[in-house]
């Protein structure tokens, strides 16, 4: 018996009238990809939705891609579910995945994120101001001496227009837009607000997780940006070194047990001072939990007699020590923390 198989892949402009159509992905076609599988199974030849390679096959697939293991070194891996977790404001998450998306597509490097080359990525952004967002992304580049916003090609922004993760349709859109562009990294800022079902419901985050599995296997690490619980920061149970970034997720506990990597930012205050304390750690289920302790310098100028963001630079160095600390549970109401 001789099995064979052939692969077509059809592109249809959306000016098209039904012929095949090549096009460069900034051409504003929207396009659609129909994937026929023919498999011919002695004199029959049938559709097949459902043929996996053989082990041998499989692994020789693997060892012949030679695509580097991370796209920013022992921070961003390639091929990766990553959730991105922290209070909202403190935690300062969209800072750090913003400018993780800055390095990666523009390929320079910062003492402590070591791009390897630089990559198409797509950063899909659910809230914000546009004139504000417009600044968070130029302070960053002038904080770390990175291109001009307006120079930078290889980064995609889908800013507050249509994108649900729960939903079938859309999902396949950006698998197939990050086949044409080839991107490798997509952000989803954030995952609560990309989804219109409940964030509650195990079932409706599960049906998330996996579009968002579909379009890592689509060839780009997905980071998935989510909140803590309201006063959360806890990150370990205080009687072990085993950090226990799973603890305060909002939503379903799915989340939890879906991810590869986390990025685990929990800002916490320091004994007897209002001053606060903010760590990244970075690992999961197969890389051991580094930390970092973490710190932003706004830089700021008076223009006609207010402030303006000029600058923003990120702070991380090496910290072997992880933070044992109970949860914040509120404010007393002199504003001093209590713990």
């Amino acid at each position: 018996m001789v099995l064979q198989s052939m692969h077509r892949t059809f592109g249809v402009g959306s000016n098209s009238t039904g012929g095949i159509k090549k096009a460069e992905p900034h051409d504003g076609q929207v396009y659609f990809k129909t994937h026929s599988v023919k498999t011919r199974i002695g004199d029959t030849v049938i559709d097949k939705r459902f043929l996996p390679p053989t082990l041998a096959a499989w692994a020789q697939d693997v060892e012949n891609d030679d695509a580097p293991s991370f796209v920013i070194k022992d921070v961003l891996p390639a091929d990766n579910l990553i959730l991105l977790s922290g209070q909202p404001k403190d935690a300062k998450k969209t800072w750090f995945a913003m400018l993780t998306a800055l390095v990666a597509a523009t390929g320079v490097s910062l003492p402590s994120l070591k791009v390897i080359e630089p990559v198409p990525v797509l950063y899909i952004y659910r809230e914000g101001a546009r004139r504000s967002t417009l600044n968070r992304f130029k302070a960053l580049a002038a904080g770390h001496n990175l291109p001009s916003v307006d120079t930078i090609r290889n980064l995609y922004f889908h800013h507050r227009g249509n994108f649900w993760l729960d939903q079938g349709h859309w999902v396949g859109e950006v698998c197939d837009f990050i086949r044409l562009a080839k991107i490798k990294v997509v952000y989803i800022d954030t995952f609560a607000k990309s989804m219109q079902s409940d964030e509650n419901s195990s079932r409706e985050v599960g049906i998330a997780v996996q579009n968002a599995e579909k379009m890592r296997d689509a060839g780009a690490t997905v980071v998935l940006v989510h909140h803590l619980k309201k006063g959360a920061h806890a990150l370990s149970n205080g009687k072990s070194g085993t950090p226990e970034p799973d603890k305060d997720l909002r939503g379903s506990s799915a989340l939890a047990g879906a991810y590869e990597t986390h990025w685990a930012i929990r800002s916490y205050p320091q004994e007897d001072s209002r001053k606060r304390v903010t760590q990244v750690f970075i690992g999961g289920k197969e890389a051991e939990w580094q930390a970092y302790t973490y710190d932003w310098d706004f830089q700021t100028v008076l223009e006609r007699g207010e402030k303006v963001l000029k600058a923003v630079t990120l702070k991380m160095l090496p910290d072997g020590e992880m933070p044992f600390v109970d949860s914040v549970e509120s404010k007393s109401s002199e504003g001093a923390w209590v713990i």
